[in-house]
């Protein structure tokens, strides 16, 4: 019997999670999924992959199984298994507790089939398991993913009356907060439907805003909410990714072309005359980030105070410079978050939208930008990061009508929240077992490109 041995990196966590060994043991987790899944027997774990893997502010684990199960009868398929690592036998049970009101809206679930028990506790350590779709903190989700359901808030969003069931996919799953899926029915277009723990107005006025601002920037149509469900509804934006453009061109000059779509669709978004009501700077960034470097600390105490060091070289460029004027921003803007058809820019993903200075969203798509390029030039190798920035925010500044004070001015700024998104990586990597994407994190604050020039 095949057992994957994909799974992530938990070296440290282990010791502040002691039931987490176990947990990411793939031959042992076979029998146990097996055990909790079937209690009374009936059906089979073939395989498993442990995967996304998260530590997260109470001083849990939470875990991801992907799962080949064969039921009884002999039919064998894939199912998600999510797993919490708690402290002991008894929070794991109240854990489970917790979820029953969930699991109880997915009885007879069409991706429950077949389970005997969709959420169990293990009576052998300090671990709950839920299939999905019961996901803590999304209760929506049961019914966002049923084909019966999709078809109702398909049918509706598009304005037609004949509601059939679709196809429903995952299309992101992150490892907290939400969950993205696309519908999708013959003839009737494609939309994506966002499970979350809360729907904000703000990405809709965002998204309005932008629509009757007169750029020939592509986002989301807002389709609808479901205050219930905690769910929103928006159409498809098609195009290639501009990502395998800049980094996976075959001529320079398709990455600038790729570049400046990216430096267009940033001015237009921070040129839109709309207000919403998330503010972010880089100071209310950075207090964030210090109550996840004190979450870190509990692991990893050099990192830490490394992390904590590059936070406070940060906000002194931050204070040297002053903060730019507000408007609107992606606050989530990286070159995945874009797509091209022809020479027409899309944006999407409009999730973490905010008001802040536009050196927010320049800073944040570079940091991402750095580190695709140091990825894509390991194992040895000169990375193109530094010409790829410098190249879009050339873009950018002539597309923003930036004269060279001010164009000066927002690079400086720009690399202030370039530093801080860095430093969110390797607090994220570290918390996810990432070890190589901490890594890269860590070289690019450690080399000194991205910190504000004098």
């Amino acid at each position: 019997m095949t057992v994957l041995a994909d799974r992530p990196a938990a070296t440290g966590l282990e010791a502040a999670v002691p039931g987490l060994r176990h947990a990411m043991d793939a031959g042992a987790m076979r029998g146990g999924l097996e055990r909790m899944l079937w209690p009374d027997g009936g059906g089979a774990v073939e395989r498993v992959a442990a995967g996304k893997l998260l530590y997260r502010g109470d001083g849990t684990c939470s875990l991801r199984y992907t799962a080949a199960v064969r039921e009884e009868g002999g039919r064998g398929r894939e199912v998600t298994v999510g797993a919490r690592i708690l402290a002991d036998a008894d929070a794991a049970e109240a854990f489970r507790r917790g979820l029953e009101p969930i699991a109880h809206a997915a009885a007879g679930h069409p991706l429950l089939r077949g389970l005997a028990a969709a959420l169990a506790s293990d009576p052998a350590g300090a671990m709950t398991v839920h299939a999905f779709p019961i996901e803590p903190e999304l209760s929506g989700l049961p019914a966002a993913t049923d084909p019966a359901r999709a078809g109702e808030l398909l049918a509706a969003a598009l304005g037609r009356g004949d509601a059939r069931p679709c196809r429903v996919d995952v299309a992101h799953h992150p490892r907290e907060g939400r969950c993205t899926l696309r519908y999708r029915a013959a003839g009737r277009g494609t939309v994506y439907a966002k499970v979350a723990r809360r729907v904000s107005a703000d990405p809709a006025a965002a998204l309005r805003a932008l629509a009757a601002d007169g750029h020939s920037l592509r986002v989301p149509e807002p389709l609808g909410a479901v205050p219930e469900l905690r769910l929103s509804l928006q159409s498809e934006v098609a195009g290639t990714p501009c990502a395998d453009a800049i980094l996976g061109a075959a001529s320079p000059g398709t990455a600038a072309a790729a570049l400046d779509a990216c430096a267009r669709a940033a001015a237009a978004v921070h040129a839109c005359p709309v207000a919403i009501a998330g503010v972010r700077s880089a100071e209310t960034d950075a207090a964030r980030l210090r109550r996840d470097i004190d979450l870190v600390r509990r692991v990893d105490a050099d990192l830490a105070e490394d992390l904590g060091g590059c936070l406070d070289r940060a906000l002194i460029g931050a204070g040297r410079l002053g903060a730019g004027p507000a408007g609107l921003c992606h606050g989530d803007l990286t070159h995945r978050q874009i797509v091209l058809e022809g020479d027409t820019a899309g944006l999407v993903d409009f999730d973490d939208v905010c008001m802040g200075e536009a050196a927010l969203d320049l800073g944040h798509f570079c940091a991402y930008l750095r580190l695709a390029a140091r990825r894509a030039a390991e194992p040895a190798g000169r990375d193109a990061g530094e010409p790829l920035c410098r190249r879009f925010l050339s873009a950018y500044a002539a597309h923003a009508r930036l004269g060279g004070p001010e164009r000066r001015r927002l690079e400086r700024r720009a690399a202030v929240h370039e530093a801080l998104t860095l430093v969110h990586v390797a607090i994220s990597s570290r918390r996810r077992g990432k070890p190589a994407r901490l890594a890269r994190a860590r070289s690019l604050l450690e080399e000194g490109r991205v910190w504000p020039r004098r």
